[in-house]
């Protein structure tokens, strides 16, 4: 069963009592498992991570494409996607569809690495401290002003 400890608490809540406005009984209280309460084992939060390639920035977008097309031509993509076309026929034989998917892999492949090399993050160098917050906090709203 997924109820485990379970009980009443030691304590009488009297009328007066803030837990429990006029009651005046103990409290019940039951130590569920998370596969009852939820009906599963819930699966661990996968936070996103930061993402470097930002399209409002135009310096970051060229970087990544003069990164994104270097690479390309290294690995010879864009002669290797012609050939495929050349080749391409209905239907695709599966040696052209295991040749599709391999350039897929590469075409990613190349697509992080020009994505993790377009811009370099800059976080965890200041600590958190009131004081920055404070700072931080007066500088936006003197933008917010000045913008108004």
């Amino acid at each position: 069963m997924g109820i485990t400890p379970c009980g009443y608490s030691a304590i009488w809540v009297s009328r007066h009592d803030s837990i429990i406005p006029g009651g005046d009984h103990r409290c019940l209280w039951l130590d569920l498992s998370f596969v009852t309460a939820f009906g599963h084992n819930m699966p661990a939060i996968i936070r996103p991570s930061a993402r470097r390639l930002t399209c409002k920035d135009p310096r970051i977008v060229k970087n990544y494409i003069s990164r994104y097309e270097k690479l390309a031509k290294k690995h010879k993509l864009p002669q290797k996607v012609a050939d495929l076309f050349d080749q391409a026929s209905y239907p695709l034989a599966s040696e052209l569809q295991i040749t599709f998917e391999s350039l897929d892999d590469l075409c990613c492949k190349i697509t992080v690495e020009a994505e993790r090399k377009c811009r370099k993050l800059r976080m965890g160098q200041v600590a958190f401290s009131p004081a920055l917050q404070e700072v931080n906090r007066q500088i936006a709203a003197y933008t917010l002003l000045r913008k108004k």
